[in-house]
């Protein structure tokens, strides 16, 4: 069986790459003195990053990968409330619902991959 070195970039990788905006809107954050949001980006992306390398399939070959991708899809959306939430803090505004709706375009990959496991 081959090393599958190209799936575990893909993973890692994809991971990283959906929690790296973490980063600078916290800075952002911290800028618009909205420490309490900052803080909670940060600990999130700590978070992830965690996840991402302690949930990978080939630690679990025999757990769907939907199994393996909530905690960090779940974590994708905790985010995303808090930057929509301190956001419209800030504006003094009040939050559409509508808002939510391009999120679930993150369940996507559950339902496309969710049933595959890295044993084959």
């Amino acid at each position: 069986m081959s090393e599958r070195k190209g799936e575990k970039i893909g993973w890692i990788g994809g991971w990283i790459g959906s929690f790296i905006w973490l980063i600078p809107v916290s800075f952002v954050w911290l800028i618009h003195k909205q420490t309490a949001a900052a803080i909670i980006l940060m600990l999130i992306f700590v978070l992830a990053i965690t996840l991402t390398f302690q949930l990978t399939p080939w630690r679990y070959p025999k757990t769907y990968y939907y199994k393996l991708m909530l905690p960090n899809i779940l974590l994708i959306y905790i985010s995303a409330l808090v930057c929509i939430y301190f956001y419209y803090e800030l504006e003094n505004g009040k939050v559409s619902w509508f808002l939510f709706i391009w999120l679930i375009v993150f369940f996507t990959p559950i339902i496309t991959l969710g049933k595959r496991k890295w044993e084959m």
